[in-house]
């Protein structure tokens, strides 16, 4: 079961929680969002991509099995963008934002995972995968993506700029997320031995050059 909160505004830290049965119903209710008309953003209502358990922090996140990518870099393009997706053979859902332009492409993937992410770690960990993925197709993710908690603006057409453009891939099959996460967090173990490693050999030089000046002070004091 697909869970999402909605907000009123940026500012409302209690949303209203809305479940959907599929996938499928999830897109068929942003499509419907992605025809209304607002002049200015914030006139528009927001959602995160999971639920919560009182305010809406990190820390307070429950399991979701969506994912939310955001395309903000002037360099990527919604066509290219769409042939990775479809490579990926997973089940997805994009809209524009409504700053996006025709020389400059702004937009939103949400993904379908096959098993719930359970905290704002394992989140973390999948954009660490996912944004090496595209970064190798020369595709810049927006680093906010590793907020589980983070707020999207529904989709709705701008009355100053363009029709929020939506495209779906629904009739394959969730995003496997359990060998990245574990590659992932086998990833962060080398890295977090590698720094500590560093950190030991730092300290091992600090050492011996505080050993160095106190043996040339003593030699100093001695003549």
């Amino acid at each position: 079961m697909t869970k999402i909160t909605h907000y009123a505004s940026t500012k409302e830290i209690y949303g209203k929680p809305e479940h959907f049965d599929t996938f499928s119903s999830f897109c068929s209710f942003l499509t419907e969002q992605a025809d209304r008309v607002y002049e200015n953003k914030e006139d528009n209502s927001l959602f995160s991509l999971c639920s919560f358990q009182g305010k809406r922090t990190n820390d307070n996140a429950l399991g979701t099995d969506l994912f939310g990518l955001d395309f903000d870099s002037e360099n990527n393009s919604i066509e290219k963008t769409c042939e990775v997706l479809d490579e990926m053979g997973c089940n997805w859902f994009l809209y524009t934002t409504h700053s996006h332009k025709p020389e400059h492409h702004k937009f939103r993937v949400i993904l379908e995972l096959s098993e719930e992410l359970q905290s704002p770690q394992e989140n973390e960990l999948l954009f660490n995968h996912f944004n090496q993925m595209f970064v190798t197709k020369d595709i810049v993710l927006d680093e906010q993506c590793k907020n589980m908690s983070r707020i999207w603006y529904l989709p709705c057409s701008s009355s100053t700029h363009l029709k929020c453009v939506t495209k779906q891939s629904i009739h394959k099959q969730p995003y496997e997320i359990t060998g990245p996460l574990e590659q992932e967090l086998l990833n962060k173990e080398k890295w977090d031995e590698y720094e500590r490693a560093q950190t030991e050999k730092k300290q091992e030089r600090l050492a011996k050059k505080g050993k160095k000046a106190k043996d040339n002070a003593k030699k100093k004091a001695v003549q």
